[in-house]
C-alpha cells in the first residue's frame, strides 16, 4: 500500500536509470575526493537529481495521459480490464476502521507519529511509529456498486489531519489513549511534553471516490451466483496497469497531475542543463 506518489517506470528503464545514479555518484566522490574539481562534482549531484525529477514527471504525464484517454463508465456497464469510475464509498465489505487519532470511520488510514529530537546545534524528525491499513470497500454510483479491494493502490487523500505537540501544548485525548496503547512515551523523563508531530490521512466514509484501476474476478462470489454483473466483479491491482483512488473528482486529479508533471519536468530539466553546462567547466579545468 502506498500513499502518495512513488516513481515506478518500466523494469528497463528504472534499471537504467539505477545504474546511471551509480555511474554519477562514482564520478562526483572521484571529482570531489581525488580530482578536487568542484564544478565536476556538483554537475554530477544536478545530473542526478535532474534526472530524478524527470523520470519522475515523465512518469506522472504517462499516468495522467491515462488518465485523459480511459473513459469513465458507470459500475452497471463495467467490463473487465482498466476501468475509471467515479461515487462514493458506499459501505465496507467487513466493517469500517477507525482511524487512530480522529476516530473517523473509514476504508483506509495513514498514520505516522515523530518526535524532534535535538543533538547539539542540529535537530530532526525522527519517525516513532509508522503505519497504514485498509480494507476492501464498495464504490457506489446512479446505476449500482461494486467491490474495490485498495491493496497495491495509490491512495491520493485530502482528508488530512496533522497536530503538533510540545512543553506549553497538551494531547488530545484520543492521541494519549492511542500512545498508552502502543507504549509510545509522550513525555520526557522530566514530565515535561516532547515535541510531536501527529499526522493522519484517511480515506472517509462516505466520501466521494475516483478510481483508475482493473476490473477483474470477485474472488468472493461464486461462478453463476451474482445476480448483477457488477456482482462479480472486483476492482483491484495488476501490475500491467496503473492503480490509483482519490477522493478528489478527476477533474481536480487531472489538475493536481499538471502541477506535478510541470514542476518536475521543468525542475529535472533544469537541473540537467545546469549539470551539462557545469560538467564542461568541469573538465575544461581537468
Amino acid at each position: 500500500m502506498e500513499y502518495g506518489f512513488s516513481f515506478k517506470g518500466p523494469p528497463v528503464v528504472t534499471a537504467v536509470l539505477v545504474a546511471l545514479c551509480f555511474v554519477l555518484a562514482a564520478g562526483a566522490f572521484y571529482a570531489i575526493s581525488i580530482a578536487n574539481n568542484v564544478p565536476l562534482f556538483i554537475s554530477c549531484i544536478l545530473l542526478i537529481v535532474g534526472g530524478i525529477f524527470f523520470c519522475i514527471g515523465l512518469s506522472q504525464w504517462k499516468l495522467k495521459r491515462i488518465i485523459e484517454n480511459t473513459p469513465t463508465s458507470t459500475v452497471r456497464s463495467l467490463a473487465m480490464g482498466l476501468v475509471e469510475i467515479t461515487g462514493t464509498v458506499a459501505k465496507p465489505f467487513t466493517t469500517w476502521l477507525t482511524s487512530p487519532f480522529t476516530r473517523n470511520p473509514c476504508t483506509f488510514y495513514y498514520a505516522e507519529i515523530q518526535e524532534l529530537r535535538r543533538q547539539g546545534k542540529r535537530s530532526e524528525w525522527v519517525t516513532l511509529f509508522k503505519k497504514n491499513e485498509w480494507v476492501a470497500f464498495y464504490a457506489k454510483d446512479k446505476t449500482g456498486s461494486v467491490l474495490v479491494d485498495p491493496a497495491g493502490a495509490t491512495i491520493d487523500s485530502t482528508a488530512v489531519y496533522q497536530t503538533q505537540t510540545g512543553l506549553f501544548s497538551g494531547v488530545p485525548i484520543p492521541i494519549v489513549e492511542f500512545c498508552t496503547k502502543n507504549n509510545i512515551g509522550i513525555r520526557s523523563w522530566l514530565g515535561m511534553s516532547k515535541t510531536l508531530k501527529f499526522t493522519e490521512k484517511i480515506l472517509p466514509a462516505k466520501s466521494k471516490i475516483y478510481v483508475l484501476g482493473t476490473a477483474k474476478d470477485n474472488p468472493h462470489v461464486k461462478d453463476g451466483t451474482a445476480q448483477q454483473n457488477s456482482d462479480d466483479i472486483m476492482i483491484q491491482q495488476d501490475k500491467r496497469n496503473p492503480y490509483y483512488i482519490s477522493d478528489k473528482s478527476e477533474k481536480e486529479v487531472l489538475t493536481s497531475f499538471a502541477w506535478k508533471v510541470t514542476a518536475c519536468l521543468a525542475g529535472g530539466g533544469t537541473g540537467i542543463v545546469a549539470g551539462i553546462v557545469l560538467a564542461v567547466i568541469g573538465f575544461g579545468m581537468g
